[in-house]
C-alpha cells in the first residue's frame, strides 16, 4: 500500500505526514517501568486514574453511595461516578465532606441585623419618567421591578441580557 499511495499525486507528503504523527502517537504511549526493565505499554497517562478531586456524591441504585469523581489531567466533562469501594483516594473524600458541610462560625451566615428598616416592595405599574420625557419599555420595567424585590428582600441579583437593551437605564 506505501507504494501504491507513494505514485498517487501529494502521496509523499501524505507518507511523511502520516510517519510523523504515527511518531507522536507512539511517543505518547508511555512505558511501564518495572525494576527489571520496561513490562507493557500503557495507552494512556497513569494520572487518569488517579483523583482529582471528589465533585459530588448521590446515593447508587444497590444502595451504597457513588461519588463524581474528576480524574487528574482529565476535564470535567470526562468525570465519572464510582462507587465508594471502588474509590481509593479516602483524603479526597473527607476533603469533599468537609466542604459540604456549612461553617460553625455564625460570621459566615446572613445577617439583617443593622439594616435599615425599608418600606414594604411595591410593583411599578408604569415607568418613571426621566429627562426628556423617557420611559422605560415593557422589558426594562420588569427588570427594575425584579431589581427592586431583590434589594427589598436582601438577595444579591446581576441583571444580564443582551448588548443594547437598557441595563444601564434600568440599574440607575
Amino acid at each position: 500500500p506505501e507504494q501504491e499511495v507513494a505514485g498517487e499525486a501529494g502521496g509523499p507528503a501524505r507518507l511523511k505526514r502520516w510517519a510523523k504523527t504515527w511518531e507522536m502517537q507512539q511517543a505518547a504511549v508511555h512505558v511501564d517501568e518495572a525494576p527489571d526493565g520496561p513490562t507493557e505499554k500503557e495507552p494512556f497517562p497513569p494520572e487518569w486514574v488517579q483523583v482529582d478531586r471528589v465533585v459530588a456524591e448521590r446515593e447508587a441504585f444497590s444502595g451504597g453511595m457513588e461519588f463524581l469523581i474528576k480524574w487528574r489531567q482529565l476535564a470535567y466533562d470526562e468525570a465519572t461516578w464510582e462507587a465508594e469501594e471502588a474509590v481509593e483516594d479516602d483524603e479526597k473524600v473527607a476533603e469533599f465532606r468537609r466542604i459540604q458541610q456549612p461553617p460553625a462560625d455564625e460570621r459566615f451566615y446572613k445577617s439583617n441585623k443593622g439594616r435599615r428598616a425599608v418600606r414594604p416592595y411595591e410593583k411599578q405599574l408604569v415607568s418613571p419618567e426621566y429627562r426628556a420625557g423617557n420611559t422605560l419599555r415593557e422589558y426594562q420595567l420588569g427588570g427594575l421591578n425584579w431589581l427592586s424585590q431583590c434589594w427589598h428582600n436582601g438577595n444579591n441579583s446581576v441583571l444580564a441580557d443582551e448588548m443594547g437593551l437598557g441595563k444601564t437605564v434600568q440599574t440607575v
